[in-house]
């Protein structure tokens, strides 16, 4: 019996025993995280947009025109064997470039019309969130702070956890 007394005496002193108690709450503050949130909103505009006639006047006036200047130029420029290819040249020169003129310039603004853009934009947005509890408690005249997702009460459930 001695034997099996001395067993369970240095089984106890051996192995620690651990209890549950309370600890007094002194303090609790919110510890907050600050979080950046992208919001997109639309932003519009109108802008006015000139209405051209119709380019051109459907007549080959220009064309010819500049034609017949092109050949003469082209005429005074060639000598010999060349001046029939100069005067072709300049022919075809000027019609071109009466045709890409009267092209350019268009017709003539007849009136404006309006046209909507939107596009989506982004605002950035800070926000405060509660991230953890810091609690400042008590127990048999110790005090520690630890972090705690949950608002504690009064008291707050410790364990125990005798030293030799």
């Amino acid at each position: 019996m001695n034997k099996l007394i001395a067993t369970g005496l240095v089984v106890l002193s051996t192995t620690s025993i651990a209890f549950t108690d309370t600890a007094e709450v002194l303090k609790v503050e919110k510890v907050f995280k600050t979080q950046t949130f992208q919001m997109p909103y639309e932003s519009c505009w109108t802008e006015e947009v000139p209405v051209y006639s119709k380019g051109g006047d459907d007549s080959y006036t220009d064309e010819i025109f500049g034609g017949i200047l092109g050949g003469v130029v082209g005429n005074q420029l060639g000598s010999g064997r060349g001046n029939k290819a100069m005067t072709v040249a300049g022919t075809l020169l000027g019609a071109s470039i009466a045709s890409d003129n009267s092209r350019s310039t268009g017709g003539k603004v007849v009136s404006y019309r309006q046209i909507e853009h939107c596009e989506t934009k982004y605002k950035q947005e800070l926000k405060e969130r509660l991230d953890y509890y810091l609690v400042s408690a008590k127990f048999n005249e110790r005090e520690f702070t630890f972090k705690s997702t949950t608002l504690p009460g009064s008291t707050v459930k410790v364990t125990v956890t005798p030293e030799q």
